[in-house]
């Protein structure tokens, strides 16, 4: 990114890098998949030239190292000013860096980030920063925001579930702000990445052809209010209750209590080698969840009745039983159990709520009822598992 973002260090003795080139880029690689960051970077180069009508002509450089440490390195090889950052992309060297981040999600998230600024700056702002710090961070953030499956990027999409949580960062530092819309939009209030974000996201869906003459005209460094005025006039009261809604309309639909968690199409993967768990912001009445077992052995379902990370039940689903088994205070404890098909490869779990109760079913096979209380979510222990939910 072009401002600084917080990154953290993961690896002490990384493995060494690859090159990896693609139709448009030359990646350098530490600690990620090369074929697979060069596939979505392809992804993300089409819908780039798609958003902004044109591409570089040249080819592009992105640099992922395993560390801070050899982040760090780079910039001072390449001459450029080290940054406290998670990635940076820098004009003088047409390049971005960047380094592992604590997710593959985030990780993912900053490569799109970053490369977006590359590819913005280079088509849009004569490879110089545009005049709103908003604008410049929000746009790399809504098209890092992302769903990739192996083969098809998605950007500029609510993410299911993320660390980072940008929807609600946003909604709680906009009214921190006291709801200044205006003062934000004009760049006389500072604001983060996250209402950067919300408010690029905001305008390019509902604001299209106001957008992009204000668009333009920070691209070619013009005063931000001045461009604010002439391409959207005076911030009404209206304008800025539409924002708010819609913020609060669109929030992450899954907060992580452990990771790790991402969206991969039309489906949700969790992954850790030991408990993750994730909960449903407003979960519906019933809960139907095909589970495919990705790596390990089979281990995951559901999380419910969480009241905090030291009291709550799950429905523990394996190839050959299901169980609900409540943690208590670093305890486990089961409360029922019973055998399921084994010819069902993929089994589907099931939370339903009836009445004051829970009920807790795999493959059309009731498990438990319990009184619900809490939260609910998805759940795993030890193994990588895609859950695909019913709707």
């Amino acid at each position: 990114m072009i401002l600084p973002l917080l990154g953290l260090t993961l690896l002490a003795c990384p493995p060494p890098g690859v090159e990896h080139k693609t139709a448009h880029y030359d990646l350098y690689a530490e600690s990620v998949g090369a074929e697979d960051a060069g596939a979505m970077l392809e992804e993300l180069h089409a819908h780039l030239s798609k958003y902004f009508g044109r591409a570089p002509k040249e080819r592009l450089r992105i640099e992922v190292y395993a560390t801070f440490e050899k982040f760090q390195e780079a910039l001072k090889r390449d001459k450029v000013a080290t940054v406290e950052a998670g990635g940076f992309y820098a004009p003088e060297t047409r390049k971005g860096y960047l380094y592992v981040q604590p997710s593959e999600y985030w990780t993912r998230q900053l490569i799109l980030h970053e490369a977006t600024h590359q590819f913005h700056l280079l088509t849009s702002a004569g490879n110089t920063a545009p005049s709103a710090a908003w604008y410049t961070e929000g746009l790399a953030e809504y098209f890092g925001t992302h769903n990739w499956d192996g083969k098809k990027l998605e950007t500029g999409v609510i993410a299911a579930a993320t660390l980072e949580d940008f929807p609600a960062k946003a909604l709680k530092q906009f009214g921190d702000l006291k709801e200044d819309l205006d003062g934000i939009a004009k760049g006389t209030v500072a604001c983060d990445r996250s209402v950067g974000w919300a408010l690029v996201h905001f305008l390019v869906n509902n604001h299209a052809v106001r957008w992009k003459s204000l668009a333009a005209q920070l691209d070619t460094r013009k005063n931000p209010e001045k461009a604010w005025e002439k391409s959207f006039g005076k911030t009404s009261p209206e304008f800025v209750k539409s924002f708010k809604d819609w913020l609060a309309s669109h929030q992450q639909p899954l907060r992580i209590v452990w990771q790790s968690w991402q969206e991969r199409g039309n489906a949700i993967e969790g992954k850790s080698q030991t408990g993750c768990g994730a909960m449903f912001r407003d979960a519906p009445s019933t809960i139907e969840a095909a589970i495919e077992l990705k790596k390990g052995t089979l281990k995951a379902g559901f999380m419910f009745n969480f009241k905090s990370k030291d009291d709550y039940m799950t429905l523990q689903v394996t190839a050959e039983r299901a169980s609900v088994v409540k943690w208590d205070k670093g305890i486990w404890r089961q409360v029922s159990g019973a055998e399921i098909d084994k010819a069902v490869a993929t089994p589907v779990a099931s939370y339903r709520r009836d009445g004051e109760d829970a009920v807790l079913s795999v493959n059309g096979k009731e498990i438990g009822r319990l009184k619900a209380e809490g939260e609910v979510g998805l759940w795993l222990e030890a193994c990588e598992v895609w859950f695909r939910l019913k709707k």
